[in-house]
């Protein structure tokens, strides 16, 4: 009985282990979705820049912070 105690006591162990992983696993595939986003963006726009524009500013400011 003592072996199955163990062996069960290992395994919820286990569990709370990969529920860890896939909680970061989570995280990071969202980490690199919103960097991907931003990549997307950068891209979009214009890379000459004639004149100041508020708007634009404000638009990457936000999605810089959300990173």
């Amino acid at each position: 009985m003592k072996l199955y105690t163990k062996t069960v006591n290992e395994i919820d162990e286990l569990k709370g282990k990969k529920q860890q992983l896939l909680i970061e696993k989570a995280g990071q595939e969202d980490a690199k979705r919103r960097i991907r986003e931003m990549e997307d963006f950068l891209k979009s726009e214009r890379h000459e820049l004639s004149e100041y524009d508020e708007k634009l500013v404000r638009k990457s400011i936000i999605k810089v912070k959300r990173l």
